[in-house]
């Protein structure tokens, strides 16, 4: 699952994609609206996570440009604004949720899995790529109809190479996608998961479906 966060407070962001990354999710971080407007045009989300209070402008009025763009991805806002009146303004301009800072990380998770549970015209609950299927709500991967058991970060590599299938996906992309965007992991430990990843999903079907592209990173075709 790939989340948004839209949150202008570092250590904050830090905290709340670290909880989420240890769970298998995908979180990337926008520290502006414009910035998030950047990133919903270039990837899909499952969800986005939305503080109101942000450098550029008000969260709500995005909020309501979002829903008026025809994006219909699950919108949990997370805001220091307790009131109400905010909660209501929140919920009508588009929100599915609203949590009030500060928060327990666990519930936050538990949200998260309420709306991920909800049927979303953005959500479909499976991938397939070729003979591969990954459920992205039970995480329960598949090759030939064989269930293939993964690791957290082998899923969310293979996730996210399944998402932009038949594309190369340099290995930057791939390390900030599912290692974080405040990871420290190199390229090397990458090179190890992928190799990992082949001996899973590749090598015990006689597949080579993961394919490295030199000098740029890698890719999983169809064919």
């Amino acid at each position: 699952m790939h989340i948004l966060l839209i949150e202008d407070d570092t250590k904050l962001s830090r905290l709340v994609a670290k909880a989420l990354e240890a769970d298998g999710y995908v979180c990337d971080n926008a520290s502006t609206i414009e910035s998030a407007r950047r990133k919903i045009d270039k990837d899909g989300y499952d969800l986005i996570i939305l503080d109101l209070v942000l450098p550029d402008g008000d969260g709500v009025d995005y909020c309501r440009e979002i829903r008026a763009s025809a994006v219909s991805t699950p919108v949990l806002i997370l805001t220091s604004r307790s009131r109400t009146i905010d909660k209501i303004s929140g919920l009508d301009a588009g929100a599915d949720d609203y949590m009030p800072k500060p928060f327990s990380p666990n519930e936050l998770k538990a949200r998260i899995r309420a709306l991920l549970r909800r049927p979303q015209q953005t959500i479909g609950e499976e991938i397939i790529c070729g003979d591969i299927k990954l459920n992205v709500l039970s995480h329960v991967v598949t090759r030939s109809g064989k269930q293939v058991s993964l690791m957290p970060k082998e899923y969310s590599l293979l996730e996210y190479l399944m998402r932009k299938k038949n594309l190369v996906v340099k290995k930057e992309e791939l390390l900030r996608h599912v290692w974080g965007i405040y990871s420290k992991t190199s390229s090397n430990r990458l090179e190890v998961y992928i190799r990992y990843l082949r001996e899973k999903i590749d090598l015990p079907f006689g597949q080579q479906t993961i394919k490295t592209v030199r000098g740029l990173g890698y890719k999983i075709a169809e064919d």
